[in-house]
C-alpha cells in the first residue's frame, strides 16, 4: 500500500494524481455508449416484473478505495441506468455520518498513521473487535487527517492515501442522481456509546433522499418505521450468516427467515448473502436452489442478493466466470 505523508511535496503529488485522474475519468465518461432508456422487452422474475437492479456497495471498489468519491462516481457513470449506490453508515464522535464498509477503519484508511495511539478494543454484538473506530474522532479530524486505502490488498493501491473520507450527504449528491441505499449495520453498538443512528436518519431525511434503508437489527427498523415516507423510502431487513444472532430477538437469522410474514410487518424486502438462494457445499459446488425467493414474493417481499465480486472465487460451476454467476441469479 502507498501512504503519502502530509507534507508540501506529497500534497503536490496528490493534487497532480487527482488532476490526471479526472482527465482519465472524463475521457472514459465521454466515450461511454449512451445508456438505454427503452422499456424492457421481457418480464423478469422479480417481485414486480421489473429488471433486476445493480447495487454498488462502496462504489467501484475493485479499482478505487471502498466508499470513495471516485469509486461511487465511477460506478454511477459506467453501470446500468438503475444502479443504486450503497453506503454503510458509520458515525463520528460528533454524530456525522460517513460511508465505510468496515466498523474498524484501520484496514481501509490511514487512520493508524494519523492517530498511532488510537487503537482500542470494543465489544460488538458479543465479539471483541480491535482497531480504530470513527466514534472516537470528530468529523473534522476524519475529513482532515484520514484518507482512504484499498481494504483488499490484491486490488490496485494506486489511489491509497489520496482520497478523503466520504460523507453520506456527499453520496446523496452524486452526479447522475443515483438512488441511495443506506445500510445501518451497528445500531446497537452506537447506541451503547451514546450515538443515535435513528436520530441521524431523521435529520438526514429532511434534506436528503434515502431510497433504501437497511439493517440487520429488527429493533432499529421498527424504530424508524414511522419516520420514513414509505412512498420514497423502502425499509429492508438484512440477514447475516445463518447462525449469527439478531440483536433484538436473540434468534438466529435462519430461524427468523422461517416466518417471512413477520418480516413483512416492518420491512418491504430482504437483503441476504447469495448462498441463501443458491447454496454452495464444502467442495465449492452448487447445491439445489432454495424456495426462498418464491416464498418471499408470496409475502410481497422484494429480495436482494449480496456477496458478488469478480475477483473472489465462487462455485466451480461457474468456471471462474463471474458473468455466469450473475446470470444464474436472474
Amino acid at each position: 500500500c502507498l501512504f503519502l505523508p502530509s507534507n508540501r511535496y506529497s500534497n503536490r503529488i496528490r493534487r497532480n494524481m487527482i488532476r490526471h485522474f479526472f482527465f482519465f475519468f472524463l475521457l472514459i465518461h465521454s466515450t461511454l455508449a449512451q445508456k438505454s432508456t427503452g422499456k424492457p422487452s421481457k418480464t423478469w422474475l422479480t417481485l414486480n416484473g421489473a429488471e433486476p437492479v445493480v447495487i454498488a456497495r462502496g462504489g467501484y471498489s475493485g479499482l478505487f478505495p471502498d466508499s470513495s468519491q471516485f469509486g461511487f462516481q465511477f460506478a454511477v457513470s459506467t453501470s446500468l441506468p438503475n444502479v443504486i449506490v450503497f453506503c454503510d453508515l458509520q458515525l463520528t464522535k460528533d454524530g456525522q455520518g460517513i460511508c465505510q464498509t468496515d466498523l474498524a477503519l484501520n484496514n481501509s484508511t490511514t487512520i493508524a498513521l494519523a492517530f498511532p495511539k488510537g487503537e482500542k478494543t470494543y465489544n460488538v454484538n458479543g465479539k471483541d473487535v480491535r482497531g480504530w473506530f470513527a466514534l472516537d474522532y470528530t468529523s473534522k479530524q476524519m475529513f482532515k487527517d484520514v484518507f482512504l486505502t484499498q481494504n483488499i490488498f490484491t486490488r490496485p493501491s494506486l489511489f491509497d492515501g489520496t482520497l478523503p473520507m466520504y460523507a453520506v450527504e456527499d453520496a446523496a449528491s452524486l452526479e447522475g442522481d443515483p438512488k441511495l441505499w443506506l445500510n445501518v449495520q451497528y445500531d446497537t453498538f452506537y447506541t451503547q456509546h451514546k450515538l443515535n443512528a435513528a436520530l441521524y436518519i431523521e435529520k438526514a431525511l429532511r434534506s436528503t433522499v434515502l431510497n433504501y434503508i437497511s439493517s440487520p437489527e429488527i429493533g432499529f427498523l421498527k424504530t424508524i418505521n414511522g419516520m420514513v415516507n414509505k412512498a420514497r423510502t423502502k425499509l429492508i431487513f438484512q440477514l447475516l450468516e445463518a447462525n449469527a444472532i439478531e440483536p433484538t430477538t436473540k434468534q438466529t437469522y435462519s430461524s427468523i427467515l422461517k416466518d417471512l410474514s413477520s418480516i413483512k410487518l416492518f420491512a418491504s424486502g430482504i437483503l441476504l448473502p447469495k448462498e441463501y438462494i443458491w447454496p454452495v457445499n464444502a467442495e465449492m459446488y452448487l447445491e439445489a436452489p432454495t424456495n426462498l425467493v418464491a416464498d418471499a414474493h408470496k409475502q410481497g417481499l422484494e429480495v436482494y442478493a449480496s456477496g458478488f465480486a469478480n475477483d473472489i472465487p465462487a462455485s466451480y460451476n461457474y468456471s471462474y466466470d463471474p458473468t455466469a454467476e450473475y446470470l444464474q441469479f436472474i
